[in-house]
This record gives structure tokens, sequence and C-alpha cells, in this order.
């Protein structure tokens, strides 16, 4: 993806995660919850699975779809996707749940567990490492309320 073409990308995106929102009746706080506290919000994970299968990554049912999987992992400002990320595709399919929701969460979980071995560099020093991410680009550091 082309720097020209990221405006178009985030604007796609966001509307996207905002039909996910909506459909599962959820907050980004809620989300994040998920990620950072293991909250178990069935809405929250379904939001996950929605955003999964509306980039293609996965079908209704949530099974992988690994040639767009790959795609959105391409480098930027190329067509290949990283060895260490196919590997890292490979590891995160078998994250396996009857429950596409549950499934959705699992395998996003073990993607940004595997995210420093598929970094575009070669420098993998401590110090060119990114702290681990809740997918989706969610921002800032909000603490959500707990669900009854």
């Amino acid at each position: 993806m082309t720097k020209r073409n990221q405006p178009k990308f985030n604007r796609y995106f966001a509307n996207i995660s905002r039909e996910c929102f909506q459909e599962n009746r959820v907050t980004p706080e809620r989300v994040l919850g998920v990620y950072s506290l293991n909250y178990n919000d069935r809405e929250a994970k379904c939001y996950v699975a929605c955003m999964l299968h509306r980039f293609n990554v996965t079908n209704r049912n949530g099974s992988y779809n690994e040639k767009e999987l790959e795609l959105l992992m391409v480098k930027p400002n190329s067509k290949e996707t990283p060895i260490n990320m196919k590997r890292a595709i490979e590891i995160c399919e078998k994250e396996d749940d009857k429950d596409r929701c549950e499934r959705a969460v699992k395998f996003t979980k073990c993607i940004y567990a595997h995210k420093n071995e598929f970094s575009y560099s070669n420098n993998t020093s401590t110090a060119n490492r990114y702290r681990p991410t809740v997918p989706f680009g969610f921002g800032g550091r909000r603490t959500p309320s707990p669900r009854a």
C-alpha cells in the first residue's frame, strides 16, 4: 500500500470498524478489555470476528482465508509478505475454537504474540522492538468498565 492510498484505507477501515461496533453493540473500551484485561465479553469478541470477516480474512463460520490474510500483512511499498509473517500465520491459524468469536480473539492474540517475529527489518535488538498493541488500531489506554 502506498502512502497515497493510506488515507483512503484509513477511512475504509474506520467505516468497517464503526459498522462492526454498531452491529455488535460494543465500544472500543470493551474490545480493549478483552485484550488488556482478559474480559470475557462476547459482544467484544464478536466485534473482532466481524472485523476479520469484513476484511475477508475469515468466512462466515470463521475459517481462515490465508491468501487475504497475507495480503493484509504485506510489507509497506511491496507486494511481499515476510517469511516470518507467513510462519506466524501458519502457527496462529491453528488457534481453534468451535465459536467463531472466540477463535477470532485467539487468532489475533496469537498474531500479536508473534508480532516481533515478523518485523519488517532484520534488526531484532530489543531497542528496535515495538510494544505489543491491541488489534485494529485502538489508541489510548482507557480502562474499560467491567461487564456484568
